[in-house]
């Protein structure tokens, strides 16, 4: 397998919305715009010059943020708007509109930067803010994140307020929804921005009265219509596109011919337990389950090494995460736990430990059949926890089958996966109603810890404990994508999940 995994990587030196979504200067270039228009004809497969940049891009589905359902567009709405926030390689909102947030009363009161402008030149306000917060809110690319936001409301032309539902110390992280003019949405072109880019006769140019201050290394680029996103890594490779990306959420790992960067996503793998019935009711062995789990194997073979081990359920890069323990319990010592906390093999004929009830300690454990990776971290658990006497049957559904059979409850454990918002919110496990808040039980000392850090009563390291002495689910690693950009770029691209173009005003050509 090692062999096998090895040779892959060769081959690829590289490879491969909610919550949630790349030519030389001419004589225009020196003009602001005055309006913005849909991408038009220019917008075609036309191999790219090597003094061009081209991004993939879907000329039927748009560039509106709130409206775009391709990758690519969602993606490319980051160069066109911009947020509030942003989130940064550690997935910390970092302020690019906003000049500062204060949280208190269950409020956010945020303040804008001077003299930020749209690229049509008008001035970006407060009422703007309260616009666009409206249209994300009724947007599913945004939805989900602002749902812990009940109403916004202009106090002033630079000061816009934030009720929250309930209180939230994390929250400015969920504030990276798109800001356009106030009004330009409400037709089917593309609103208004204050982007690093705007759109103009089918091509995006660089916005030189940006908020950033800085200047464009690449002053326009080329949006090439791609049909599909599976279809970027080939128009990379015959020079249409200058730059490729994938979630990896279709377990895809493809050869290409070009510079790859991994791009770490907050996407938790973990494993569900039914908590408040049968086996798992008893905390001690959700502990040792957890415990016996080798997560950085899972993460390195099952995923390819597209994942990063996670040992509490906060991704491992978030600057608020805990610092904690990862030495892993050798299967004896793990035995041992399972020896103290009486489950034992009763006879010498016994095939499988029991409790103290007499009943086998034999767990279903249900996975998502079309996706490889889950199957492979299925069977990695199973030998795990296989080695200190637990029994695992794994069941393979489908991706329908099997949110069905866990908000149902039809088996002992499932391996699941949802994307965290900005504030690495928990609420979906633990509020009332959650989308996979299923039979974890909410009496639990961690589900009402959470509130409290929440509130900035604790701290992560003071949940992490509870959450581990309560083992309410499994956290098992967190996903990464894969980005290619071709080899006539310098390879100086900084990428993140929030913003795959991060520092792309420095990126040049060779």
């Amino acid at each position: 397998m090692k062999k096998l995994f090895c040779v892959l990587l060769s081959l690829l030196f590289v490879l491969s919305f909610a919550a949630c979504g790349n030519e030389p200067a001419d004589t225009n270039d020196e003009t602001e715009p005055t309006s913005q228009s849909d991408a038009g004809d220019n917008a075609t497969g036309a191999a790219v010059k090597s003094s061009a940049l081209s991004l993939p891009y879907s000329k039927a589905d748009g560039l509106n943020p709130y409206k775009a359902e391709s990758v690519m567009n969602f993606n490319l709405s980051t160069l066109l708007f911009d947020g509030l926030y942003k989130l940064d390689g550690n997935f910390s909102p970092v302020a690019v509109i906003a000049d500062k947030a204060e949280i208190s009363d269950g409020r956010i009161t945020v303040s804008l930067k001077k003299g930020v402008k749209f690229t049509d030149s008008s001035s970006l306000g407060a009422d703007d803010v309260v616009y666009s917060f409206g249209l994300a809110k009724e947007s599913r690319n945004y939805s989900e994140q602002l749902k812990n936001f009940s109403s916004a409301y202009a106090d002033g032309s630079r000061t816009v307020v934030f009720k929250l539902a309930s209180p939230d110390i994390y929250a400015a992280g969920c504030l990276t929804f798109p800001i356009v003019r106030s009004g330009s949405a409400d037709s089917d072109e593309t609103p208004t921005g204050s982007g690093r880019y705007y759109l103009s006769s089918g091509k995006l140019k660089a916005n030189k009265n940006h908020v950033s201050g800085q200047k464009a290394s690449i002053s326009k680029i080329n949006l090439c219509d791609i049909r599909n996103s599976s279809e970027e890594i080939g128009s990379l490779q015959i020079g249409e596109i200058n730059f490729a990306y994938k979630d990896l959420s279709d377990c895809s790992i493809e050869r290409v011919v070009a510079a790859t960067k991994q791009v770490p996503l907050n996407n938790l793998v973990y494993i569900g337990m039914k908590t408040t019935k049968g086996l798992l009711k008893d905390a001690k062995l959700r502990r040792i389950i957890s415990s016996a789990v080798n997560r950085s194997d899972i993460a390195y073979t099952a995923f390819h090494g597209y994942a990063t081990a996670a040992e509490t359920p906060f991704n491992p890069l978030w600057k608020e995460a805990p610092v904690v323990n990862t030495s892993e319990r050798s299967a004896q010592e793990t035995a041992k736990m399972l020896d103290e906390s009486g489950y034992a093999y009763q006879s010498d004929t016994d095939k499988y430990r029991k409790n103290q009830a007499g009943k086998e300690l034999i767990l279903t454990l249900a996975v998502n059949s079309e996706n490889a990776y889950k199957l492979q971290a299925a069977k990695m658990i199973k030998s795990d926890l296989h080695t200190v006497g637990i029994e695992i049957r794994i069941v393979e559904l489908s991706r329908k089958e099997l949110k069905k059979a866990a908000r149902k409850g039809e088996y002992d454990m499932y391996i699941g996966e949802i994307k965290l918002c900005g504030n690495m919110s928990l609420s979906p496990f633990f509020s009332d109603g959650g989308s996979v808040s299923y039979y974890i039980d909410k009496n639990l000392k961690c589900v009402g810890a959470y509130n409290e850090l929440l509130s900035g009563k604790i701290k992560t390291d003071e949940f992490a404990s509870l959450f581990n002495e309560d083992t309410p689910f499994v956290p098992l690693c967190y996903r990464k994508g894969f980005a290619a950009i071709s080899n006539s770029l310098v390879d100086n691209a900084e990428l993140c999940e929030g913003d795959l173009f991060m520092n792309i005003y420095d990126w040049k050509f060779k």
